[in-house]
């Protein structure tokens, strides 16, 4: 049975959420139509909890006997009204949370009515929820600009309005709101500049940037200013100190959210240095992994962003610990998007078990034909030439190079003509390496020679280490053995 809109809706609730909104449509205050109860109730088990197979929609016309239901159209009518009540309780219990935007909007309508008391002591609560704050970010400086400014507008204090310190204190609320904010985009903008190659220039000029770094800025401020700073001088090291210390050091006066994304600049500027060839910043990016699953901000509303997911198992890899990378990949796959997880997944799967020499995994994963991404096909099939040539499977790889080479042709539009000659260039390569005759010494020269010069061929690194081994084995092998004397 296909389920609908108010089932799928209600899956997400937990078991106490469920019974909670039972009883919030059988309040009158709320819901007058005993019939959405009565329909609410069938979905139910004798526990309260929701049933987990949602039963047919003729089911309720013919056997349910509820009255007012005698079409499918009856039942989506009543479904839409379950829907509008589930609504109104999530908002309900978001109201009953005690917040600094509902003591705001509380203290507004106690003004309107004239109750100064109530008005005075909401917006005395106010000043001590602000003052106790620890997490100051870009929300807080939000909330304290529209106190100030909300203060300041009351028509009651004429003598607060004219004084100068008050206005100073609303303008400093507003600056500091604002340059956050200016900085939070400017940051954004230099990641993607550098990401995307585009320029944002015409977006926010650099003249018009606070650039110092002071004391009495917010938290926040300071490390959006350190990140658009460390994006200004990618060849400076010391400007990646800078910020990491700065990350560190305001880590505990900023909500999960916020952390997780400031996180994510260091790893975008270490995975840019690594694409450099600056290998140090492996060493960086492992740090900040291992820091981010400590503080548990690797995961945002229970899921894992798969560019980072992507790039730790690499990182792993690269350092030469597939064991680390295979645990990360067992542990961290489950949370990956559902519109991700397979395309990621399973490369990163290959990509773990060519590195522990589990080559048959990488042939089985390969030949699956439910793959619908065509990166991650061309990325099996490159994994799967690098095994046949470690295996020396001369006759499998000639049938994976034919295969491969008619997957590119028939995909060249979706792949793009840069990306499929570059690999092409690969296949030829894969193909001289499997006609050379074995012990041929000056053909693997030739090769290798050939390999250092294109720098456009995929997976050239990997390929030049391959040939190193190669031309190694061979030596030994045609070298003349020196003959002893009795």
């Amino acid at each position: 049975m296909k389920d609908n809109e108010l089932y799928r809706t209600l899956q997400t609730l937990q078991d106490l959420e469920i019974r909670e909104f039972r009883l919030f449509m059988a309040s009158a205050f709320h819901n007058q139509d005993p019939v959405l109860k009565e329909y609410f109730d069938l979905l139910l088990n004798k526990k309260g909890n929701l049933l987990k197979a949602l039963p047919d929609d003729d089911w309720f016309i013919q056997y349910a006997k509820i009255s007012k239901i005698k079409t499918k159209k009856d039942l989506y009518n009543l479904r839409n009204k379950i829907l509008v009540l589930l609504e109104q309780y999530f908002l309900v219990r978001h109201a009953l949370k005690s917040s600094f935007d509902k003591n705001l909007a509380l203290a507004g309508i106690y003004r309107s009515r004239n109750l100064r008391v109530r008005y005075e002591r909401v917006m005395r609560g106010m000043s001590r929820q602000a003052g106790s704050e620890k997490i100051k970010n870009g929300e807080f400086l939000l909330r304290q600009y529209l106190w100030q400014k909300f203060e300041f507008e009351d028509p009651d204090q004429v003598i607060r309005r004219i004084d100068d310190r008050k206005i100073e204190q609303v303008t400093l609320a507003l600056d500091e709101y604002y340059l956050t904010e200016k900085m939070m985009l400017s940051s954004e903008m230099t990641n993607r500049s550098h990401l995307l190659q585009t320029r944002y220039d015409e977006f926010i000029p650099a003249d018009s940037l606070p650039l110092l770094e002071r004391e009495s800025h917010p938290d926040i401020l300071n490390l959006y200013l350190s990140v658009y700073k460390l994006f200004q001088n990618p060849d400076n090291n010391e400007a990646y100190l800078h910020y990491d210390r700065q990350l560190i050091r305001f880590q505990s006066s900023l909500t999960k959210r916020e952390l997780g994304s400031l996180y994510l600049y260091a790893i975008n500027f270490c995975i840019q240095c690594l694409n450099l060839g600056r290998n140090e910043y492996l060493k960086h990016m492992n740090d900040l992994i291992g820091r981010m699953e400590n503080q548990n901000i690797l995961l945002q509303g229970g899921a894992i962003n798969p560019w980072v997911f992507k790039n730790a198992i690499q990182m792993f890899l690269r350092l030469n610990k597939p064991d680390s990378a295979r645990k990360f990949l067992e542990s961290h796959t489950p949370h990956l998007p559902d519109s991700h997880r397979e395309s990621v997944s399973v490369l990163a799967q290959a990509q773990v078990a060519f590195a522990l020499k589990n080559y048959e995994e990488i042939f089985y994963l390969t030949s699956q034909l439910k793959y619908l991404d065509i990166h991650l096909v061309v990325g099996l099939k490159l994994l799967a030439c690098k095994a046949h040539l470690q295996l020396d499977n001369r006759i499998r790889l000639e049938g994976e190079l034919e295969a491969f080479s008619k997957y590119l042709r028939y995909h060249e539009k979706e792949l793009g003509k840069d990306r499929t000659n570059r690999i092409d260039r690969f296949i030829n390569i894969c193909r001289r390496i499997n006609h050379l005759q074995p012990l041929d010494n000056k053909g693997l020269t030739t090769i290798f020679n050939l390999v250092r010069q294109d720098k456009r061929i995929p997976e050239s690194v990997w390929l030049q280490e391959f040939l190193e081994q190669q031309l190694q084995r061979t030596t030994r092998r045609t070298s003349p053995k020196k003959s002893g004397h009795r």
